[in-house]
């Protein structure tokens, strides 16, 4: 509505714009959400000067777009850019994080964690700082530990994070709910499966108490679910199956989400031999994953191969 009805001269119609890609970002529709901080962008280059901090928000979810994506050195120019810009100190910490969680994943840890606890000090010091960067910020440095190993250091981390979640966030918030993913990992890493599957259940039931059965959120759990259930391939079919039934009904699809459980759906079928069902998930996955990355981009080229071989197979 405010894109009908501002002029398109308006000062503000770049926000919108960065609005409409945030809200999108939040949904994994990730083509969309670079349309619109592309518009954003192009604006906000005429209208302001280079290191405008308004012009760093736009980068920071440029950046948070290609993350998405797994094009790590894009987002990685990105957010050096954003620094390059007269941010404030709470987006300054965000930006360091993000840069530190594309380091983690470079395996540069221990450029992530001078970076991370720089954002920690950084936040600490902000006195109107939302609780909700202190639990993202815990989370981070759990997950640094967690890849160096150091399983100790990535609980007490991840705990506290956790604890922080219950405290501020309601339930079915997507940081509370990837703070509980992480200690399921983390027990699951240690080899403690059935910790792992007996607090991903608890909170499961949690979750489908407060927010009812058919709740976004719950769908997060039961993938998680499925994925710990190694021994059980019946059981974690009707799991996962329950989490896409859940997707599908929701009004709001999670893209990313529903190919991600499509595609844990087709190894399920593959391990039990139901192989009639195979090519329905992989061409149901490659549909949405068409929608929400670039063409011609690595995850889409990697499942057109495993559906041609799959047809190759049966063939």
């Amino acid at each position: 509505m405010m894109l009908q009805v501002l002029p398109k001269d308006h000062e503000d119609l770049a926000s919108v714009y960065d609005l409409i890609g945030d809200l999108n970002m939040r949904m994994n529709n990730w083509n969309e959400a670079y349309r619109n901080f592309s518009f954003a962008y192009d604006i906000k280059k005429i209208q302001l000067h280079f290191n405008h901090p308004d012009l760093g928000v736009t980068l920071n979810n440029i950046g948070n777009y290609y993350q998405a994506i797994g094009e790590y050195a894009v987002a990685l120019h990105c957010y050096s850019k954003v620094l390059q810009c007269n941010i404030d100190q709470h987006n300054t910490a965000i930006t360091k994080l993000n840069i530190g969680k594309i380091y983690t994943i470079n395996g540069k840890v221990d450029n992530a964690l001078d970076l991370a606890i720089e954002a920690r000090d950084i936040l600490q010091q902000i006195e109107t700082c939302s609780q909700i960067e202190f639990v993202h910020c815990q989370g981070i440095l759990g997950d640094i530990y967690f890849v160096q190993k150091d399983y100790i250091a990535a609980e007490h981390f991840y705990i506290t994070a956790f604890e922080l979640s219950k405290k501020f966030l309601f339930i079915g918030d997507p940081v509370r709910t990837s703070c509980v993913k992480a200690r399921v990992d983390l027990y699951e890493q240690n080899g403690n499966n059935q910790q792992a599957i007996n607090f991903c259940l608890e909170q499961l039931t949690l979750y489908e108490t407060h927010l009812g059965e058919n709740h976004l959120s719950v769908v997060h759990l039961l993938m998680k679910v499925g994925e710990i259930q190694i021994n059980d391939d019946q059981h974690k079919f009707q799991v996962l199956k329950r989490a896409l039934n859940i997707l599908e009904e929701n009004d709001h699809i999670d893209y990313a989400t529903m190919a991600t459980c499509l595609m844990m759906l087709v190894k399920c079928c593959v391990q039990q031999n139901q192989y009639e069902q195979v090519s329905t998930f992989y061409m149901r996955a490659l549909e949405v994953q068409e929608k929400i990355y670039p063409t011609n981009h690595p995850i889409i080229i990697g499942t057109q191969i495993l559906i041609a071989v799959q047809e190759h197979r049966t063939n």
